[in-house]
């Protein structure tokens, strides 16, 4: 009998042990799964993802030309989503989307002698999409200005930023394109997250 006592005893002890072993699993699980949840939107709110494949050549030229990495990687992911065959309907050509016209402009900066079908070279469509950057930088002295002229040229937004129902002096209160709109946004956006990620990642 008494065996049988501490037998029963013993079991329920186990039976009590396995199941409080069952319910932290479970707890702990869920907990895991719900911080990677959480985390995963912050980090990537706007479902961006990170493609680094170009990051030696992108860090280059940002360095060289003094174009910060960011503002780079937004408008590389905005244009073309890191694709280096695509053209777009108007004729823009590679990750950065550059027009052979601008090409060739920049080309009489640098000197270089390049071809159109060049723009397909991922080094290439970096170094001047890069290149043409810091050019509409040096021209406006504004990344706002900078990010609007890539999409709508920069004859148009030198006439816009002299009318007072477009911009104030500081920032556009309207964007008269709407392509042209949703395009700044977005690039804003994509700064703004490429902005965090590399803080967050940065090994310097």
């Amino acid at each position: 009998m008494i065996f049988w006592r501490k037998f029963l005893n013993n079991a329920v002890k186990i039976v009590i042990i396995i199941l409080i072993i069952i319910i932290l699993t479970v707890s702990v699980t869920f907990l895991i799964k719900s911080l990677s949840k959480d985390i995963s939107n912050s980090s990537n709110s706007n479902n961006t993802v990170v493609n680094l494949k170009y990051d030696e050549l992108i860090t280059k030229y940002s360095q060289e030309h003094k174009v910060d990495k960011a503002i780079i990687y937004a408008v590389i992911d905005v244009e073309s989503s890191f694709r280096s065959d695509v053209v777009s309907k108007a004729g823009a050509i590679g990750l950065m989307q550059i027009m052979p016209e601008t090409f060739n402009d920049m080309l009489l900066k640098t000197g270089e002698n390049l071809s159109e079908n060049d723009l397909f070279v991922p080094d290439v469509n970096i170094k001047y999409g890069i290149i043409y950057l810091r050019y509409l930088y040096d021209y406006f002295n504004n990344w706002d200005l900078v990010i609007v002229s890539y999409n709508a040229g920069i004859g148009n937004v030198k006439n816009w930023i002299q009318n007072p129902d477009y911009y104030d002096g500081n920032q556009f209160l309207k964007i008269p394109f709407k392509e042209t709109s949703g395009y700044f946004n977005k690039v804003k956006s994509k700064i703004e997250f490429y902005d965090d990620y590399f803080k967050v990642n940065s090994n310097e």
